[in-house]
């Protein structure tokens, strides 16, 4: 449910961005139609009609912060807590840097989420770039195959088993959103391409799996890999 209101906001919040000024203020008609028939758009529409125009920005913007005072930022200090306490950004992106420890990584996410839901009622929205192979910022977790290697093995089985462990190990720290939720798509001289024939199949049932597994543990987004 809140990943939906989150994912709801943000389309009606880019939407928003390019509504012409006239319109201002008023829903599209096909806005309107798709809240007529759904509880959460609903609602997140509610909540971006709440907003003045510094609120809306802040949604818009997803944060990292890598170190604090030169030091790694694993845990939250202070002068960040009242930094969180008084803004509603939309998200925040881990790190190696942010993760200490499986449990410090858990705590973080949590005293994120927190802090920002003090004076607010969206959650923020807690991202990785956690892809497998020599993408892996949890350097205590599993060290899952790269999407190359896993590609290299046309088996659709160990994508689905790599998805799993990811899912499961991001979810457990509070993170909601891996750019590695897409990882495979074909590439002909160096350009990705729509195309038949058995690379674009294995391609499919890759993703298709490696995608089912990540949405089952919870974790949405993406960022596609050639392959």
């Amino acid at each position: 449910m809140r990943k939906l209101l989150i994912v709801f906001l943000t389309a009606l919040l880019a939407a928003g961005c390019a509504r012409p000024k006239e319109a201002e203020g008023t829903p599209a008609p096909d806005v309107q139609q798709e809240t007529a028939n759904d509880p959460d758009l609903s609602r997140a529409q509610g909540l971006l009609e709440g907003m003045d125009n510094h609120a809306k920005l802040e949604q818009l913007l997803v944060l990292s912060i890598q170190t604090y005072n030169g030091e790694p930022f694993t845990s939250m200090n202070e002068e960040a807590a009242s930094f969180f306490d008084s803004h509603a950004f939309g998200g925040f992106i881990l790190f190696s840097s942010n993760v200490g420890s499986i449990s410090d990584a858990a705590v973080l996410t949590d005293d994120l989420q927190r802090h920002t839901l003090t004076d607010n009622r969206i959650p923020m929205l807690i991202a990785m770039d956690q892809e497998g192979g020599n993408l892996t910022r949890i350097s205590h977790g599993t060290i899952t195959p790269g999407n190359m290697a896993l590609g290299a093995s046309g088996n659709a089985a160990l994508a689905k088993a790599s998805a799993s462990i990811l899912g499961n190990e991001l979810s457990a720290i509070g993170v909601e959103d891996a750019e590695a939720e897409h990882p495979f798509q074909v590439d002909h001289g160096g350009l990705a391409a729509k195309g038949e024939g058995a690379a674009v199949a294995l391609v499919g049932a890759l993703d298709g799996k490696s995608v089912q597994q990540q949405i089952r543990h919870g974790i949405h987004g993406g960022e596609p890999q050639q392959l």
